[in-house]
């Protein structure tokens, strides 16, 4: 939400925010239909398959994506990676949110639980605003900028801290599994959804 409001003066057209929306949605969701198949199929537990399910539907795209895309395309590359990254956020946030609670609690709860998270709130604000070609006041831009730049060393502080917790011993298979699911099949998936729209 900080990067789209960040860019709200983008210069994305509304039928190319509607591809990009719609090649997000196809491509995620049948990347999760996937996962959810291999876990079925594999015969996982309750906990195993919401973890299975969710390495795969969700995807780190905001430390390297962005500014790769950034790299290789310019400003125009960023600013759809930018999209891209907060329809991520919003997935991460909702999807994400169920399936991680749904390992455990269950499914009224976890859908109480994807309520109680506010980054699709902001998202959608940034959104309205972006579309709306809404004038943003220049100390809520300035405040956004600084946070911006924070964002992403603070999530690769984070994420080695999540990463110095887990534990391997036992896993390789699900883990290899996880991989190749995402990286063979959505590669595969995303090449797809690309050329047909």
């Amino acid at each position: 939400s900080i990067l789209i409001l960040n860019n709200s003066d983008s210069s994305i057209k509304s039928n190319e925010l509607g591809n990009l929306f719609l090649f997000f949605l196809l491509s995620m969701g049948t990347i999760t239909i996937l996962a959810w198949l291999i876990s079925v199929g594999f015969k996982m537990d309750r906990l195993t398959c919401s973890t299975f399910i969710l390495s795969i539907a969700l995807i780190n795209m905001g430390n390297y994506g962005i500014p790769l895309n950034e790299f290789a395309f310019g400003q125009p590359g960023l600013e759809r990676a930018i999209i891209i990254a907060a329809l991520n956020g919003l997935n991460a946030n909702t999807l994400g949110i169920f399936l991680a609670s749904s390992g455990k609690a269950s499914i009224p709860q976890a859908l109480v639980n994807v309520f109680k998270v506010p980054l699709p709130y902001a998202l959608i604000l940034g959104l309205i605003v972006n579309l709306g070609h809404l004038p943003v006041p220049d100390f809520v831009m300035r405040v956004t900028g600084l946070l911006s730049k924070a964002a992403v060393p603070l999530m690769l502080i984070m994420l080695g801290v999540q990463v110095s917790r887990v534990s391997l011993q036992g896993r390789w298979g699900i883990m290899l599994g996880v991989s190749a699911t995402r990286l063979v099949g959505g590669a595969a998936i995303g090449f797809l959804y690309a050329f047909l729209l």
